[in-house]
């Protein structure tokens, strides 16, 4: 597992590496002027391995489409000394969560998505739970309030709403209905 975690962990470096190399070389000999931007500018690596952020938008007319797929493993327990130990010899509980998002670009700086999260959960506790179906479907509209320049990180706000198709008792998602207001900012000063 450990050997396979490496592997993936090199190849993105890699490719992360290849990417911003690709984008100097396009850049060099250019002279940048007062008006140009920085030739890093925009050009980030996608994580493979947590949740990515942008302040970016698809783009009007673009559509986007995209499957996250995240393992959860839940081995350890916090015991009465307040640490950490492994789960009794047969007790598992992990989770397999598939979302597939469309994103559509339909104003400049703007773009409206909808995700569908597939959730199989594999529980052998006091309440064993081996359900699987639909999560709570999600909407929702990012608007890129600032653009990156070479001085200013971008910033975007995202404005969602989760719908209540969720079902609690199986663990699958919620039956109650949600939004939230997040922000996005490309990189800290």
């Amino acid at each position: 597992m450990m050997k396979k975690f490496a592997l993936i962990l090199l190849v993105s470096m890699f490719a992360c590496t290849v990417t911003a190399q690709s984008s100097e070389s396009n850049q060099q000999g250019s002279g940048l002027g007062n008006s140009e931007l920085y030739p890093w500018i925009g050009q980030y690596c996608m994580s493979f391995f947590t949740k990515t952020r942008s302040a970016k938008t698809v783009g009007k007319g673009h559509v986007s489409v995209s499957l996250k797929v995240q393992h959860f493993d839940w081995n350890l327990i916090r015991g009465a000394d307040d640490k950490y130990h492994g789960r009794s010899s047969g007790q598992l509980k992990r989770q397999l969560s598939t979302v597939l998002c469309t994103k559509y670009g339909w104003a400049e700086d703007h773009h409206l998505a909808i995700g569908i999260p597939y959730l199989f959960n594999d529980y052998n506790l006091t309440n064993p739970n081996d359900s699987q179906g639909l999560g709570n479907v999600f909407i929702f509209e990012k608007w890129n309030i600032i653009k990156e320049t070479n001085n200013f990180p971008a910033v975007a706000v995202d404005f969602w709403y989760y719908l209540p198709n969720g079902d609690t008792d199986r663990k699958i998602g919620s039956d109650d209905s949600s939004y939230k207001i997040t922000t996005v900012r490309l990189f800290d000063l």
